[in-house]
């Protein structure tokens, strides 16, 4: 069994349907062509880095080239000075039960 071919379906072009003018705004003026940007000055070279800038780098934490262990002992903290809160007054039980048996 042959399946026939589709048939031909030619659009048929409609004539576009008068209608109200349209006003076309007039374009605006071309923008001008932009300038080329002003350069920037060069830049400062870097500071020194270690001895040469007057601070020496910190020392490396164990040898150098040894394994750091896993348990190694971390270096004191610095302590820093922090000023503590203010102690709060609290009331004895006596001095509770007599301002609650005032209140009542």
């Amino acid at each position: 069994m042959k399946i026939p071919a589709p048939p031909q379906v030619i659009p048929v072009e409609t004539p576009p349907m008068p209608g109200p003018p349209v006003a076309l705004a007039p374009l605006p003026a071309p923008l001008p062509l932009p300038t080329a940007p002003t350069p920037l000055p060069p830049l400062a070279p870097l500071p020194p880095l270690g001895a040469a800038a007057g601070m020496p780098l910190p020392a490396p934490f164990g040898l150098p080239g040894a394994p750091m262990p896993l348990d190694a002992p971390l270096p004191n903290a610095p302590e820093i000075a922090v000023v503590a809160s203010p102690v709060e007054d609290t009331l004895s039980e006596k001095e509770q039960s007599a301002l609650l048996s005032e209140l009542s």
